[in-house]
C-alpha cells in the first residue's frame, strides 16, 4: 500500500471477520494486470482527446525551478498541494 513505502514491516488487516460479516467488497489493481486490456496505444489514443477535450479534468500545483522545490516537497505533506506536483526546471 501506499501508506506503507518507506516502513520495514506493512499493516495487518485488523477485524478482518467484519469484511466477511457486512458483504465488504475490496478491490484493488495492479497497473500490470490492466496491460492486456488498455495496451498504451488504446490509451493514448482514448485518454488523450477527453484531456484536450476537456472531458477529463485533472489538477497540478506547479513549481517554478529547483529552488522552490522544498516550498513543494511541504505542500504535500501538508495537504495543500493540488493534484500532481510539478517542477519546472527549464523550458527546453
Amino acid at each position: 500500500m501506499t501508506s506503507t513505502i518507506g516502513q520495514v514491516q506493512a499493516h495487518p488487516i485488523n477485524n478482518a471477520l467484519y469484511i466477511v460479516a457486512k458483504n465488504i467488497t475490496i478491490h484493488g489493481f495492479l497497473v500490470d494486470c490492466l496491460q492486456q486490456k488498455y495496451p498504451h496505444e488504446k490509451y493514448l489514443a482514448e485518454f488523450v482527446p477527453k484531456v484536450a477535450l476537456g472531458k477529463i479534468k485533472y489538477r497540478e500545483t506547479l513549481v517554478q525551478g529547483l529552488g522552490q522545490i522544498d516550498e513543494g516537497i511541504f505542500a504535500i505533506f501538508e495537504g495543500t498541494n493540488g493534484g500532481k506536483l510539478v517542477v519546472h526546471v527549464a523550458d527546453e
